[in-house]
């Protein structure tokens, strides 16, 4: 048969050769290279067709010339194909003649291993019973349509046939899942016992019959165990069989209530119940609020009193300490024939000691420095600490004390002024400078000052301090200069300011009767004479507005009341010039009062002219609520939740007409309660704009209330 296959293979190549010239050569190469990638290194040396037609006989053997077919094929070859044809009879013939056992352990390819991929099969045949068409069926079987690209290398005997083929690599993936599909019909026909791709174990009969034991043995536990719970299940069936004549029982019964309950009688007295449930338990909440109530009015009502009283025994010991401290003075002035000074400082005021002193409590010489005690009586020195009462004339005036001496002498036309103080020319702050250097270097000028001030004024003037405001120093100065640019007969006026030490202060005309807030509370106003400081406050806001500021303040404990009902709007540590804007853009930590303040502060983080409005509004409900907090029992924070969402205050019942009509002109910060709307039928909407303060939208109608 090897003969057989020379013979043949001889004569193909001749045939091709004559057909394939060499023109045609390096197609001809190129063509097998495309066919069979794996002769890539043998083509690449070949340099006529027969030395290409050798590298393709490494991929045939005595029963595999599909290679040389279809190079036939593709050449359209005629002389060629008949003796192909009785090639492939006299192999057909061969392969079902001849016996697997004269092909073992015999090489039966010459291809090369180093290109091609092992595949082994281990079939339980007898070489003896098998032929070597069992091969090619075994081959066409397992690899369907890819069996001319596999070469059987060899074949061995052991307790089985092992056959060792070869396949190029590029082919191993498509021919695993070939073998995968067929992979039945191998153990079926073919008697498989193990098959192995390359490195890849596709079958292997001991590892599934291991499994099939192991299966097995799972099997038999879950039989066990099915074996195991056949009496629990047994029990659980006569337990439902004797339960059963009750479910049906409850079942007919479950009938029979939903049958009643679809009836209307059912439904509406179950309604009846849940109503009358619903309406019991309205009525223990109501009782219960109403008991909470009560008891809180009656706690409040004691608490009112007690607060009353205590504010008239504070009143007491006020007068009885302003009596006993006239006295103090006067027996002191007796004594001493000296005059003090009083000290307007919390802290104290610095002063220069002008000339030696000795005393057995304190002595000190000309030029030492000295702070002034709070009752104006005593100085401690700052470089001994010695402490005790020394006469005024040994003491120089401090900036604060300068300050209203300045002032006195300024205003008191008999008393004999150097020429530069009177000069028109000279600005205030340069005379404030002469006249302070003045005085510390002309002790007899002072001690005059001091007398002829003592006895005529006695110091009637408001300090303010950056201390006692609790703003900081920079707000402070701000609101100076501000007091600085404003003169107006309802804005409270500015005599000096004092910034050399710390603390700082602020001197303003005295207004006797203390804010507004207190003055409302201890006493009982007429209509005419509210109207009468409402409109003092709306002169003043006008006067602010024509000249661009807006107060961001205002409420009743910002307005200073004096003799006659006469106010003045004061502190202004708040105020902003708006600077040709329309706006303040507020920043952030600002601390406004967030009761008096419009809702854009907190909505827009901004205020205007307009929002000075929204504020007065509160403070006409302050005049009529003899200056209760706005929007009792309610927290900050649902003051800062509930406004901008529309909620608005009560006008109180027992509010006067007159201020009735007066917050008809406002969209005011309250809304009227239902007995008050019959008597007033074009009441304002909350959505009607804010009319600016600047202008005189109020001030006839306060005229017209106030002479009715």
């Amino acid at each position: 048969m090897r003969g057989g296959f020379g013979s043949f293979y001889f004569k193909v190549t001749r045939l091709i050769s004559c057909t394939i010239t060499v023109n045609l050569l390096e197609e001809f190469i190129e063509f097998v290279d495309d066919c069979y990638p794996e002769l890539g290194p043998n083509l690449a040396s070949a340099a006529t067709v027969k030395d290409v037609m050798k590298a393709i006989r490494t991929k045939c053997n005595v029963i595999n010339i599909a290679p040389v077919e279809e190079v036939v094929s593709f050449y359209s070859i005629k002389e060629a194909k008949p003796l192909i044809t009785d090639y492939k009879v006299t192999v057909d013939e061969f392969c079902c003649t001849f016996k697997l056992q004269f092909l073992l352990d015999k090489k039966l390819s010459t291809s090369d291993f180093l290109v091609c991929e092992t595949i082994e099969f281990v079939l339980d045949w007898d070489p003896a019973e098998h032929l070597l068409n069992d091969i090619r069926r075994l081959m066409e079987k397992a690899f369907k349509g890819l069996s001319r690209r596999i070469i059987v290398k060899s074949m061995h005997k052991g307790n089985s046939i092992i056959i060792i083929c070869g396949a190029p690599g590029h082919l191993i993936n498509a021919l695993q899942l070939r073998v995968r599909d067929n992979l039945s019909v191998l153990q079926q026909e073919f008697d498989l016992m193990r098959l192995k791709i390359g490195h890849y174990t596709v079958y292997d009969i001991m590892i599934k019959k291991k499994e099939q034991k192991i299966i097995a043995e799972q099997i038999e536990m879950c039989e066990g165990e099915i074996q195991k719970l056949n009496p629990y299940n047994d029990d659980n069936k006569n337990l439902l069989n004797n339960q059963a004549p009750k479910i049906l029982s409850l079942i007919k019964n479950q009938e029979f209530i939903r049958s009643t309950m679809k009836s209307s009688d059912y439904k509406l007295k179950l309604k009846q119940i849940e109503r009358e449930k619903s309406a019991s338990t309205k009525k223990r909440m109501l009782l219960r609020e109403n008991e909470h109530l009560q008891s809180t009015l009656r706690v409040r009502i004691i608490q009112k009193e007690a607060l009353q009283h205590n504010e008239q025994e504070i009143e007491k010991l006020q007068e009885s300490i302003s009596f006993i401290s006239v006295q103090l003075l006067n027996n002191k002035e007796k004594l001493t024939h000296v005059f003090t000074q009083t000290t307007l400082s919390s802290s104290g005021s610095i002063c220069v000691a002008q000339a030696d002193y000795n005393n057995t409590i304190i002595s000190f010489k000309k030029g030492e420095i000295f702070q002034l005690s709070k009752n104006g009586y005593e100085v401690q020195s700052l470089e001994t600490g010695q402490k005790g009462a020394v006469p005024i004339s040994c003491v120089g005036p401090s900036l604060l004390e300068s300050l209203h001496l300045f002032q006195f002498a300024m205003t008191n036309q008999t008393l004999p002024l150097p020429p530069i103080l009177l000069d028109e020319t000279i600005s205030d702050d340069e005379k404030a400078k002469h006249f302070i250097k003045i005085i510390a270097d002309d002790n007899h000028t002072l001690q005059l000052l001091r007398t002829q001030n003592f006895k005529q004024h006695k110091w009637s003037v408001l300090i303010k301090t950056n201390i006692t405001a609790d703003i900081t120093q920079e707000r402070f100065l701000k609101e100076a200069n501000i007091l600085k640019k404003l003169n107006y007969e309802s804005i409270i006026c500015l005599y000096g300011v004092c910034t050399k030490e710390y603390p700082f202060y602020i001197v303003t005309e005295l207004m006797n009767h203390g804010n507004l807030k207190k003055h409302l509370s201890r006493y009982s106003f007429a209509p005419a004479e509210l109207i009468y400081i409402t409109a003092q406050v709306v002169n003043g806001m006008i006067y602010l507005g024509e000249q661009y500021y807006i107060h961001c303040d205002l409420r009743a404990a910002n307005i200073l009341v004096g003799e006659y009902n006469t106010v003045k709007i004061a502190n202004f540590h708040f105020a902003q010039h708006l600077n040709g804007n329309k706006y303040w853009i507020i920043e952030e930590r600002t601390k406004l009062a967030i009761r008096w303040t419009a809702p854009e502060w907190h909505t827009l983080n901004r205020l205007g002219i307009k929002s000075d409005v929204w504020s007065f509004g509160i403070l006409l409900w302050e005049l009529v609520t003899k200056g209760n907090l706005p929007y009792p029992g309610m927290t900050n924070v649902e003051v800062v939740e509930a406004v901008p969402q529309g909620y608005r205050m009560i006008i109180p019942e027992d509010c006067p007409e007159p201020f009735q009509q007066l917050m008809f002109l406002l969209p005011t910060p309250m809304c009227l309660p239902f007995s008050l709307s019959l008597s007033i039928s074009h009441w304002s909407s909350i959505n009607k704009p804010r009319p600016p303060v600047m202008n005189t939208t109020f001030q006839t109608p306060l005229i017209k209330l106030y002479f009715c």
